[in-house]
């Protein structure tokens, strides 16, 4: 698969709730690391811990509001990048108590970004409505904008070829782990 060019990249949300019911994302389904490769036993919310549920909900922004306050408006073909990020920083000022969430409930359909968002608010959940589409699912689709940049790869200037990654290091149980990887990447 290639992530570099001008194909749009289209992102499934998955349900939260949905998910969880039918996979064990927690730590109790992980099998132990195993040697010479790093240790992922740990990656995931709170390090293998079970996503949390509405009951820890403090405070929900509907599909609805998200469309009358901010813009975001499934199926309209129109830019939601801004609307998005306006609903993202202004869910920081929603008080929560310790231990509960905010939450962000997407529509179904597809929303339309075009650059990338910050999601600089604690303890927030951002919600698909489903993971198909066709079945009243959210899709997000992101053709990026004449000012997202990305690396560009010229016959005088960056080499994706002879661009190399690599890592050295001792995992929490000492073994030592090593290991290198060429190409470009786009991080999103």
């Amino acid at each position: 698969m290639r992530l570099l060019g001008q194909a749009p990249l289209v992102i499934g949300l998955l349900p939260l709730l949905t998910e969880c019911a039918l996979v064990d994302l927690t730590k109790a389904n992980r099998r132990p690391a195993l040697p010479g490769l790093p240790d992922w036993s740990k990656a995931g919310f709170e390090g293998g811990n079970a996503l949390p549920d509405d009951s820890k909900v403090a405070y929900t922004l509907s599909a609805s509001e998200l469309a009358s306050r901010f813009g975001v408006v499934a199926d309209d073909g129109q830019d939601d990048t801004a609307g998005l990020q306006d609903a993202i920083t202004a869910m920081s000022s929603q008080d929560v108590s310790d231990g509960s969430y905010r939450l962000i409930q997407l529509p179904s359909g597809t929303i339309n970004l075009s650059y990338m968002i910050y999601i600089d608010t604690s303890y927030l959940i951002i919600r698909g409505a489903g993971n198909d589409p066709s079945a009243g699912g959210t899709k997000i689709l992101f053709r990026p904008d004449g000012d997202t940049k990305y690396d560009k790869i010229t016959n005088d200037r960056w080499d994706l070829d002879g661009t190399e990654y690599s890592w050295d290091f001792q995992d929490d149980n000492g073994s030592h782990v090593f290991g290198s990887a060429t190409g470009g990447w786009l991080v999103l």
